[in-house]
């Protein structure tokens, strides 16, 4: 039995006196109370309906990204991202390094191989259980786009051809997508409720990011100038309740949030304290001795800019966006123009695919 929904109160009507027993009816009784041959059992499940469409488009979403995700040959880059992988778990280490930059992709698919084995199947596996992760991250925002939205953002995760291929890739940008969501997730969900926990998942979300790739920068600069700019363009009751939940984060909660930022990274950069180098090429070159000869990820992607290793021209994206994704920019063109009232949330997701093509179009 499977039960949808919370459970319902039930109260057992008052059983009528059972008669006095008798000596010729004793038999009947201890011929009733004989347990039988079969036993029946029941399990409850409780089912939120709220998210049975999101579990929905999970599965869909898993049925695509595991179809024959062993059988392409692999990228340049996802042999590189493999095979460092795959010597990790083989027992030889692993040095970070700014070209093929943070750690983490290389420790959860070294992770995978331990656990699963080694194989062209295990190697995608890590970044597949990431995209079925990020169809249902909406269920989250469903009080920000209302519950229809969410469950179309969730669609759109699951048929998108730039998030399906990246699902089945090895490679940072479906980990980028999932912890870059996750801290937007963190702040607006601390904004609307007060609750320190979503503070704290922000925090964590920006650490596994730094972890995974320099787009941190990026990501955490555009959310970072929107709050900024809403500090001083908010009005009335929604400029005093913004404020008022920032100022309760407090000094505590801040360091308790930078601590965690800065724990994470350690273990992470270090290999789990093997490669105290890590420390050295987590950001910047550090001119201390025993950094000698380790470049900083961000000093060593700051001197690829002038190298413009993409070679794409400035129109590039708006190029790839209608060829690929005309669906979610046409929802989001008629959003711009139909949307009201118009929350602090929509004005953020403007904001931001303002921003990022502006960014990303001058990244080289």
């Amino acid at each position: 039995m499977v039960q949808v929904g919370p459970r319902a109160a039930t109260k057992k009507p008052d059983a009528p006196p059972a008669p006095p027993a008798t000596a010729s009816s004793a038999p009947a009784v201890e011929e009733a109370e004989k347990p039988s041959g079969r036993r029946r059992y029941s399990v409850e499940i409780p089912i939120d309906p709220e998210y049975l469409p999101f579990l929905a488009l999970m599965f869909a979403g898993l049925v695509l990204r595991f179809w024959d995700l062993g059988a392409k040959a692999y990228h340049h880059n996802e042999s590189l991202h493999a095979f460092y992988s795959w010597r990790l778990y083989d027992g030889q280490g692993y040095v970070h390094d700014p070209m093929m930059h943070g750690p983490l992709l290389f420790e959860l698919n070294a992770l995978a191989y331990l656990l699963f084995g080694a194989s062209d199947f295990t190697g995608r596996l890590v970044p597949a259980l990431f995209g079925i992760a990020l169809i249902g991250m909406p269920f989250m925002l469903r009080h920000e786009l209302g519950r229809a939205g969410a469950i179309a953002a969730s669609l759109l995760f699951v048929i998108s051809p730039a998030f399906l291929y990246f699902s089945r890739f090895i490679r940072h940008d479906i980990y980028v997508d999932v912890f870059t969501l996750l801290l937007i997730i963190g702040v607006f969900r601390y904004l609307a409720t007060g609750q320190k926990n979503w503070f704290y998942t922000a925090c964590v979300a920006a650490a596994l990011l730094f972890a995974t790739k320099e787009d941190f920068y990026i990501s955490g600069f555009i959310p970072f100038v929107f709050l900024v700019g809403s500090w001083f363009l908010l009005k009335g009751e929604r400029r005093l309740l913004f404020r008022s939940r920032v100022r309760a984060i407090g000094v505590r909660s801040w360091l308790i949030g930078l601590g965690a930022f800065l724990a994470i990274n350690i273990i992470l950069y270090t290999t789990f304290l093997t490669n105290l180098q890590g420390v050295c090429t987590a950001v910047v070159t550090l001119p201390i001795g025993g950094c000698t000869g380790a470049k900083g990820a961000l000093s060593y992607w700051l001197e690829q800019q002038d190298f413009a290793r993409g070679g794409q021209p400035w129109f590039y994206y708006f190029m790839l966006l209608p060829l690929y994704e005309f669906v979610p920019l046409l929802l989001g063109i008629l959003a711009v123009i139909l949307v009201r009232p118009r929350q602090l949330f929509f004005w953020f997701c403007a904001f931001c695919f303002a921003a990022a093509a502006v960014i990303y179009i001058w990244a080289g």
